[in-house]
């Protein structure tokens, strides 16, 4: 799966001007670190032969002024401070009056790691020369230099935080050690932080939050040291020390977590040991960085329900989905015979993967069956999510959203007397579509499909409307004269209810 607003909980990446959400869960490192021992923290591990030769434009090393002493607060006590976690990639400026801002980084790559460790800011250069690693001529201060424009190097020499002139390196794990940041970022940190502002660097790859009120959450990253910080075990000894236990530690189990109530989620984390370690093999073979969910907002509403974010892209329950539908998996609707039949190849149209789709134990391509549809899906130990992406493609209507907090998923959901008909409704050009065929049939009506003609005939009536993966969908009053039947639209709580 990082400033934030400041003054504020709500923790937000920037990123080329504009803010980008990272989930609360990272947050939890933060916490761990506050309250750790200082000697634990400031355990320095070997720089090895990394970093960076870095100097001014008139040609003088970059090094403290001479006979400067600075003598840097302890990084518990100090404002502002610096926090790097090399798991996550992300880098956390806490300033004075709660100002809180955390920023998405590039990090040393596996062969050349950045060192973790307590240091201090103790050198800061605007427009800082290069010395390349091989030898050649400086590069100065310019577009070729990728340091970008502002060096702030650590008590660790050779070593530092800078621009870039490659953004599309953050992120990832590409330098020769030192932490870069987006140009115009790390001007920002450089007026903001002082000679002497301590810099703690960790490395931390699992993230766990009990949240009070919407269930607990585990963000993990790949462990991109392989250092073993991703090994079951260790996950399972975080989780137990957030307070948070698995649906397979307290009798839960299914879709729904253990505790939880009237839908909302409780203390217990609807993934089992065997879902969890999947989702491990999973990380690490796609190079992605996941969080786990016991929630998802289903039309604004809190669900207790198993979700999962991989960085932007969202997978919900299809269980929850056929919840809210109100029905289990159903056969084709309405429209020529056979429509909705053929199986889809393609699998998962939102998420990119960069590594094999089947870990093991096993996530794999499935076919799920929504409204009557097969679509792509997947399969966490044969439980079966649906990518928020497919779920627009295939659902007419629906709408999805990372959120803040938790994924959160949008249906028009069609009612008929009260109770859902297993189908959604869509808006276009400022009408209401409902499907005909669930309606009709509900309420008695015998619908015929005349495929010469492209009409559903509804009481031997031609009706004709938008067809949607050959399914007929009519505008609202159309069906309200066909019918006989009152119709009601709730933009707000995104329902139509038809009552006759």
């Amino acid at each position: 799966m990082g400033g934030l607003r400041t003054r504020s909980t709500r923790h937000a990446c920037r990123r080329a001007g504009s803010l980008v959400m990272v989930p609360a869960a990272t947050l939890f490192v933060v916490w761990c670190v506050l309250l750790s021992p200082p000697a634990a923290a400031a355990a320095h591990e070997p720089a090895g032969d990394g970093g960076e030769t870095v100097g001014t434009a008139d040609g003088r090393p970059a090094v403290p002024p001479a006979g400067a002493r600075i003598k840097p607060l302890p990084w518990e006590v100090a404002s502002p401070r610096l926090l790097l976690n090399l798991g996550s990639r992300t880098l956390t400026y806490f300033g004075p009056g709660g100002d809180v801002r955390t920023y998405a980084v590039a990090i040393g790559r596996r062969e050349k790691p950045t060192p973790t460790g307590d240091y201090h800011v103790a050198v800061k250069l605007v427009d800082p020369v290069w010395w390349p690693p091989d030898g050649g001529p400086p590069v100065q201060p310019g577009p070729d230099n990728p340091l970008g424009s502002r060096w702030l190097g650590l008590s660790l020499p050779r070593y530092g935080i800078h621009g870039t002139n490659a953004p599309g390196s953050i992120g990832r794990a590409v330098s020769r050690g030192c932490v870069r940041l987006y140009d115009d970022q790390a001007r920002e940190l450089f007026d903001l932080v002082p000679l002497g502002t301590p810099v703690r660097i960790v490395y931390e790859t699992v993230a766990p939050e009990a949240r009070e009120g919407l269930g607990p959450a585990v963000s993990i990253y790949p462990d991109t040291y392989r250092r073993g910080t991703n090994a079951l075990s260790r996950v399972l000894e975080l989780l137990a020390g957030a307070g948070i236990a698995l649906a397979d530690e307290t009798g839960g189990g299914g879709d729904r977590p253990a505790g939880g109530t009237a839908g909302r989620p409780g203390a217990t984390l609807p993934f089992s040991r065997a879902d969890l370690t999947s989702i491990l093999a999973a990380v690490e073979a796609w190079g992605r960085p996941v969080t786990l969910y016991s929630g998802i907002r289903m039309n604004g509403e809190l669900v207790a329900a198993p979700s999962l974010r991989w960085g932007d892209e969202v997978w919900v329950p299809v269980a929850a989905i056929e919840q809210a539908l109100g029905v289990r998996p159903a056969g084709p609707d309405a429209g020529p015979a056979g429509a909705g039949q053929a199986a889809s190849e393609t699998a998962g149209a939102g998420l990119a993967l960069a590594g094999p789709l089947t870990a093991t134990p096993p996530v794999a391509r499935a076919t799920a069956v929504l409204d009557g549809r097969r679509i792509p899906a997947y399969a966490v130990n044969g439980r079966q999510f649906v990518d928020g992406t497919t779920l627009v493609r295939f659902l007419p209507g629906s709408r999805w959203s990372a959120g803040p907090d938790l994924p959160g998923v949008d249906l028009v959901l069609v009612y008929v007397n009260g109770r859902p008909v297993g189908a959604t409704a869509f808006v276009a050009d400022g009408r209401t579509f409902v499907p005909l065929r669930r309606i009709a049939e509900t309420l008695d009506h015998e619908v015929v499909w005349d495929q010469a003609n492209r009409v559903a005939l509804v009481n031997g009536t031609a009706v004709s409307g938008r067809l949607v993966d050959d399914r007929l969908h009519v505008p609202l009053r159309q069906v309200a004269e066909l019918l006989g039947a009152t119709v009601n639209w709730d933009p707000e709580r995104r329902r139509v209810d038809v009552v006759r």
